[in-house]
């Protein structure tokens, strides 16, 4: 009988030891290379086709305007963040409605409520009650007198995410017309640019300041924080200001500025860039303006609104949270408004002055 060979017989215990040590190895290791790899992969397919949302189907949020916008519809801004919002969360769609104050009313009569809202300021009563609070650790980057002001018994249920600003605007062909001098600081000329101006069959009178609102927004208050020692109705009163403050409507006072019947306008960034679109067009020589930013009510605010479907409302959050993340807020430049954010946005026009003298010092109400 044949001896077996110590080497053969050393390698078939090594191999079948190394066998069963593979064995082993595959059973503990596997699951946490399956593991790893799962995760990555989830990561992978995120990236390329976005999460899974706990919700899938349509949400409608709508878009009241209570104020003028900037140089772009704020409509076409929210459509473009649903986009994106939708690519990161496929099976989400947003439709974006733009109503009147007016188309809103009369929905909510009927009972027709959207998921989400955007609004502007004192024009969320009829609704407040339909609001869900949202997390205050969700938007803590907001600046802190634009967060107060969407606190609702102390919980936050409206988030800022567009603002708007006033400012003093004249040019020197007006100062000039009523005999001053052009100043660095136009605010010094406020209640001196009025005069009596000779046609040829009678007197005109062009009054020193112009200004309007409406029943959400309200330049008059800050004219009243800047000027607090000085009386409105005195001063419409002696011709100094327009009379017609209480009942014209921004658009009004500005087209009442353009047609010279007032020296210098007290209006908004809208009004702004309407100056600036006329001085590049050739039919305005300059644009002066002195940003007042006091106070503002030229806010954008956005809410969820109560719905049975716990999921639906926490993909509302998220959101209003894409909303009011940085890489959306900068997109704000494209349509002429500010963020709630601490950003910089502009660098050159008078948009850049309101947008510098926006601070946490600014007075924003309360909108409840």
């Amino acid at each position: 009988m044949k001896k077996r060979k110590p080497f053969k017989f050393l390698f078939a215990v090594f191999s079948k030891l190394a066998i069963v040590g593979l064995l082993i190895g595959l059973v503990v290791f596997v699951p946490t290379i399956t593991f790893v790899y799962s995760n990555n992969e989830k990561k992978l397919r995120e990236s390329f086709f976005g999460k899974t949302p706990v919700y899938k189907g349509v949400l409608t949020l709508w878009n009241i305007d209570s104020f003028e916008g900037g140089c772009g519809s704020r409509s076409g801004y929210l459509e473009k963040i649903c986009l994106e919002f939708e690519k990161q969360n496929k099976g989400v769609f947003i439709k974006v409605e733009n109503l009147t104050i007016e188309q809103m009313q009369a929905n909510i009569k009927m009972g027709v409520l959207p998921n989400l809202i955007s609004f502007g300021a004192n024009s969320g009563a009829l609704f407040e009650d339909k609001m869900v609070y949202l997390e205050d650790s969700c938007f803590n980057n907001l600046r802190s007198n634009f967060y107060a002001s969407g606190l609702s018994c102390g919980k936050l249920k409206a988030v800022p995410w567009a603002v708007g600003g006033y400012a003093l605007i004249t040019t020197s062909d007006r100062i000039e017309k009523a005999r001053c001098e052009v100043k660095d600081n136009i605010e010094e000329l406020v209640f001196k640019l009025s005069y009596d101006k000779n046609l040829k069959k009678k007197t005109k009178h062009i009054n020193s300041l112009t200004f309007g609102g409406n029943d959400y927004v309200h330049a008059v208050n800050v004219f009243s924080r800047r000027f607090e020692n000085e009386s409105v109705e005195e001063l419409a009163k002696n011709g100094v200001i327009d009379s017609l403050y209480k009942t014209q409507t921004s658009y009004q006072a500005y087209v009442n500025f353009v047609n010279k019947n007032s020296s210098m306008l007290l209006g908004t960034q809208r009004d702004v860039f309407r100056m600036e679109n006329k001085v590049m067009a050739g039919v305005e020589a300059d644009c002066l303006v002195k940003a007042l930013g006091d106070y503002t009510d030229l806010v954008n605010y956005i809410s969820v609104l109560e719905c049975d479907n716990k999921n639906v409302v926490s993909v509302c959050k998220d959101f209003i949270e894409y909303l009011l993340t940085e890489k959306s807020q900068k997109k704000l430049k494209n349509i002429g408004l500010i963020s709630p954010l601490n950003l910089d946005l502009f660098q050159e026009g008078g948009i850049s002055l309101i947008e510098e003298s926006i601070t946490e010092e600014t007075l924003v109400p309360n909108i409840f």
